[in-house]
């Protein structure tokens, strides 16, 4: 009789290795909405945007996975809707549970978007916007709101660095009037005597001029070095009409959306300097920073992703789904109180550049990494 009960107890437990042993469940997903126009007046970058999400994801999903975790993407089409934007970013926070939201491809809606991530307590990362994000402990609005889009700061300091690399000094500044744009003139003069420049004046022009030819003569007399243009993209037609017969260098920085073609059919003499990001140079130094890039070139290579913008939205993308998974990398508490911990003190090689993350500075891309490069025939 013991026998047999032992016999018993010593078949239950070989059994039990077997069929009582935890099923193996896969890696956690850890969700990610992304917010884009994929239909509306920039769905063209925004889709842009959205291939670079899912190639980002594509290659890091295999070594989160070695942790124990795996990003879905979850995308909503905003249209470039501010309407469609908020209910989306709802949907994904209530109805979808994600840990973290990427986007918009609109920068004048990313203080919407913003505004939403704080109310609600939401892992942001900006792929758009240019404004400052620098927590205080009096600032409630940036906590939780981290960015890959360099601010105007950041741009500012980086355009002044190249022309002084260039051994340039005088610049002057055309801007349009009565627009957003004129808020960027103080932090110009803000930033010119960090960096011995001397601006020679600031030019005006209105949004239906049709010629801006007596303002680039004005400044060319006085000495110019270079002119730095801060307004949208509709001018840039009449502008480069009006500099043919006033050659004089030109530079737009990383926000002005411009389309190379156009520049070289007006373009004399090398002209034009666009700033770019790091994926853009002609050499990069960094190991991690180029080897990175080598990723991001070789997962399009076989996309519709060709011009310098959507080149530059792929990347944005790219640097916003690589900036998460770096803070898993760098052994986050997968909850978003630990991924925000954990983002605080993150440096994150990418390809738009390097950051360097801290609690005061939810942006910290490296000035160098943005260069001015002239347009060639």
């Amino acid at each position: 009789m013991v026998k047999k009960f032992l016999r018993s107890i010593l078949i239950f437990l070989i059994f039990s290795t077997f069929f009582l042993k935890p099923a193996y469940s896969g890696p956690k997903p850890i969700k990610v909405g992304a917010l884009l126009d994929l239909s509306g007046p920039n769905k063209d970058l925004g889709n842009a945007m959205l291939i670079g999400a899912k190639k980002a994801i594509k290659m890091l999903n295999p070594r989160l996975e070695k942790l124990g975790y795996q990003f879905d993407l979850l995308v909503v089409d905003t249209s470039g809707q501010e309407g469609r934007l908020l209910l989306g970013a709802m949907r994904l926070q209530k109805n979808e549970g994600v840990m973290a939201i990427i986007g918009p491809t609109e920068s004048h809606l990313s203080r919407t978007l913003r505004a939403f991530s704080e109310i609600h307590e939401l892992l942001l990362i900006l792929t758009s916007g240019t404004y400052p994000l620098r927590p205080t402990p009096w600032d409630k609005y940036t906590k939780w709101t981290f960015s890959v889009f360099p601010d105007i700061g950041i741009m500012i300091k980086s355009f002044y660095y190249s022309v002084r690399k260039m051994g340039l000094k005088k610049v002057g500044i055309l801007v349009e009037t009565n627009s957003k744009w004129e808020k960027d003139i103080t932090w110009l003069k803000a930033y010119a005597p960090e960096f011995g420049i001397k601006i020679t004046s600031v030019e005006g022009f209105g949004k239906y001029d049709t010629d801006c030819s007596s303002q680039l003569k004005y400044l060319k007399d006085l000495e110019t070095d270079i002119i730095l243009f801060r307004g949208d993209e509709r001018f840039l037609a009449t502008l480069f009409k009006s500099l043919r017969n006033n050659p004089i260098k030109l530079a737009f920085l990383m926000d002005t959306p411009v389309d190379v073609p156009v520049i070289r059919n007006y373009l004399q003499n090398g002209t034009v300097f666009l700033q770019n990001p790091m994926v853009l140079h002609k050499k990069v130094s960094d190991e991690d920073n180029l080897l990175n890039i080598i990723r991001f070139k070789n997962a399009i290579s076989e996309s519709t992703i060709r011009t310098r913008d959507k080149v530059i939205a792929a990347s944005l993308s790219w640097d916003a789904i690589g900036l998460l998974a770096e803070a898993f990398f760098n052994e986050a508490i997968p909850t978003k109180e630990g991924l925000l911990e954990t983002l605080n003190h993150t440096t994150y090689h990418g390809i738009i550049g390097t950051f360097t993350i801290k609690e005061y500075d939810h942006n910290g891309l490296d000035q160098k990494s943005l260069t001015l490069s002239p347009v060639l025939n």
